[in-house]
């Protein structure tokens, strides 16, 4: 059980009195966010509803008069929790907080003027200090760990390549679940007692948990799977020599099979005939073009380059396409785009597709 704490006003005004309480939502900086970018403060460039920001944008408290249940106050971290990165992590400390505490530490999407507590709404993962359960995205909870709340420290992190969110107590794993992370996600933390109070910590001191330990297992255990995998040497080849066909790389290729000729007999990992070989022609001379088009900045001819309007794989592309309306090729183009950068992120997040072709009537 928390302890009461009754100078909990007290302590929360001496301690925030060194700070400017004068309202910082119109002073943010106008900064370009960069989606590899960790959060370092708290987001004040939007209303916030019955709280008291510090002048280094590190803590809060809260002013409301708790009468009505939507009077929370909600923090957020000023840009989202980078996904380009195994883990993102950051922690809270309670401060100050009453017997039944009604703080909440975890995620949120873009909303700052959320009237619940972090995780009672759509797209938003709390977990709540007065109770110790989880919510996700609902009003019904479910049990999840200890309470916590005055001089305790809680930690929320994500897991990219599990889509996991997972929570700390004191340096402690609490657990971990799977959710939604292609949406963007702030790091946040909500009140809804008076006085109550939270330091946050997005990395600019040391964390009580240690989450570089928590990476160095993930990493070794991603190489252990790794290791185990017995991938046959023809399917390395394989692999390899798609690589070179896709980008164009003829002459590597050309280098690789003839390596691979001197180690093999017959060739292992390809199955290409001379009339495979003819058919690959045109597509890589295709893809030198449309390289030399895009390396030169002429994006303009690479657009209208024709060959960027068939639907079949380049790799097997023998004869020039039928000319097509730009908007197809615009649109073919984009879904190219955006799924090569889909693959290149682990499948995560969003992608565009084409999906129905342009066809002509029947005349």
């Amino acid at each position: 059980m928390v302890p009461p704490v009754d100078n909990c006003a007290e302590v929360a005004a001496d301690a925030l009195g060194s700070h400017d309480f004068d309202a910082m939502r119109d002073t943010e900086d106008d900064e370009t966010e960069d989606e590899d970018e960790e959060p370092t403060h708290i987001r004040t460039n939007q209303s916030l509803r019955f709280l008291v920001i510090s002048g280094d944008k590190l803590s809060a408290m809260y002013t409301g008069n708790m009468i009505n249940g939507d009077e929370v106050g909600v923090i957020q971290g000023d840009r989202p929790a980078p996904l380009g990165r195994t883990f993102y992590y950051f922690e809270v400390y309670v401060r100050c907080a009453w017997i039944n505490g009604s703080i909440s530490v975890g995620f949120i999407d873009e909303r700052i003027r959320t009237r619940k507590q972090v995780g009672r709404e759509p797209n938003t993962y709390g977990y709540h200090g007065g109770n110790g359960w989880l919510y996700s995205g609902r009003e019904e909870g479910k049990p999840f760990g200890p309470v916590f709340g005055r001089g305790d420290i809680v930690g929320a992190g994500i897991h990219s390549a599990s889509h996991h969110i997972f929570f700390t107590l004191n340096g402690r794993l609490v657990g971990s679940f799977l959710a939604d992370i292609t949406i963007p996600l702030y790091p946040s933390a909500s009140m809804h007692n008076q006085h109550e109070r939270v330091d946050v910590n997005f990395g600019q001191k040391p964390f009580v948990f240690d989450i570089e330990a928590l990476e160095r297992n993930e990493r070794e255990k991603v190489q252990k799977e790794i290791d185990a995998f017995d991938l046959p040497l023809s399917s390395n080849n394989e692999i390899v020599r798609n690589f070179l066909a896709h980008h164009g790389y003829e002459e590597t290729l050309k280098a690789f099979d003839a390596q691979i000729r001197e180690m093999f007999s017959p060739l292992q990992g390809s199955s290409e005939d001379s009339g495979d070989k003819r058919k690959q022609h045109y597509a890589f001379e295709s893809r030198k073009k449309l390289r030399q088009l895009t390396g030169n900045g002429d994006m303009a001819g690479a657009c209208a380059y024709p060959l960027l309007g068939r639907r079949t794989d380049l790799a097997h592309s023998t004869s020039p396409p039928q000319p097509q309306s730009s908007l197809e090729i615009f649109l073919r183009q984009l879904t190219a785009c955006s799924t090569e950068k889909w693959l290149l992120n682990g499948r995560q997040g969003g992608v565009f597709r084409l999906c129905r072709a342009v066809r002509r009537e029947p005349s």
